[in-house]
């Protein structure tokens, strides 16, 4: 005998057990059901608006106002997200949130969202009782203010405990899409009490600061404080709010009350509303009141026409036209 041959593995026996191996872990799992991904059906929502203008300050125009899609749903147990788009004009990206539930009634918020101040600026545009919000809430509340449609990049903890709802956020305060642009944190605050359906009462409270145009330059506060009511029974809507707000020295305040009553239940509204701002309560006779009257015909919730017509009076002179609007609305 050979003592000198080197006796080789089994190599082919071997592959082939590994091969059956394989094989039968790959029968297993093709056999085995697919891991969940979602815990519920992803869904798809959506509206578009088309309006015609003419305005007694501007060029009468027909607008494609907004077209907004959005996508949400239940990734997780107790973690949803939600993602909005707007198509007709920019910021392309409005929302991107995570929510998680730890507790039955709670939950945390992370990522773009809309700030919680102001019952009509968290209220969706496709739900608004008149085609434009109010002067006060586009001109002063927090991320109107700065044109990031209601919205910033933060955190937030909301918690409703019986017929209380109380929310608190931490945002950048740098606007829509943006990274902070320095070491300092807005704080949003905003607590609701419903003693009844039919019924909520509210205020707000917003302690943040401007952005230096330079990055050495000083860092100003930019304050508002609210208040809310609503009231819905019986096809009779009443709707107002008050807020003041202060940036540096400047002061300024403005409020609204909204009342509609539905003619036809579920299909015609009639709407009116006393809207005043007055942007600068250091200066002389400068408030801006706007008188609105306003109808709506639904076909459902979202899919709707709105002719809405204001008058605007400035301080100290007579009531004049403005405009006249009708919008369009599409939703699903």
């Amino acid at each position: 005998m050979n003592r000198n041959v080197v006796r080789k593995p089994a190599t082919i026996p071997c592959l082939i057990l590994i091969l059956c191996a394989a094989l039968a872990a790959a029968e297993d799992k093709k056999d085995a059901p697919p891991a969940a991904t979602s815990t519920s059906a992803l869904k798809l929502t959506g509206y578009t608006q088309a309006r015609a203008v003419a305005d007694h300050f501007g060029p009468d125009t027909f607008h494609l106002y907004r077209a907004r899609f959005g996508l949400e749903g239940e990734v997780f147990k107790n973690i949803r997200f939600k993602a909005l788009f707007e198509a007709a004009r920019t910021p392309l990206l409005l929302d991107a949130m995570i929510d998680y539930s730890p507790v039955k009634n709670g939950f945390l918020r992370v990522g773009q969202f809309k700030i919680p101040f102001s019952q009509e600026n968290l209220l969706s545009a496709a739900l608004m009782d008149t085609i434009n919000f109010a002067q006060v809430v586009g001109k002063l509340v927090p991320g109107r203010d700065n044109s990031a449609n209601g919205r910033d990049v933060g955190a937030l903890a909301d918690y409703k405990y019986g017929t209380w709802e109380g929310m608190v956020g931490v945002f950048n305060g740098s606007g829509i899409n943006k990274a902070d642009l320095d070491e300092n944190k807005d704080i949003a605050a905003r607590m609701t009490w419903s003693p009844w359906d039919f019924l909520t009462v509210g205020a707000s409270q917003y302690w943040g600061h401007t952005i230096p145009a330079a990055a050495s330059g000083p860092v100003s506060q930019r304050n508002r404080t609210g208040l809310e009511m609503a009231f819905n029974r019986s096809g009779f809507m009443l709707k107002g709010e008050y807020v003041y707000g202060i940036d540096n020295a400047k002061e300024a305040s403005g409020w609204y009350l909204t009342g509609g009553y539905f003619f036809m239940p579920k299909k015609l509204q009639a709407v009116v509303r006393v809207d005043v701002f007055d942007k600068d309560l250091s200066l002389g006779p400068d408030r801006n009141s706007i008188l609105l009257l306003g109808l709506n015909w639904f076909f459902n919730p979202k899919t709707k026409i709105q002719v809405n017509c204001e008058l605007v009076q400035l301080e100290g002179q007579g009531m004049d036209f403005s405009a006249l609007l009708a919008q369009f609305q599409v939703g699903f």
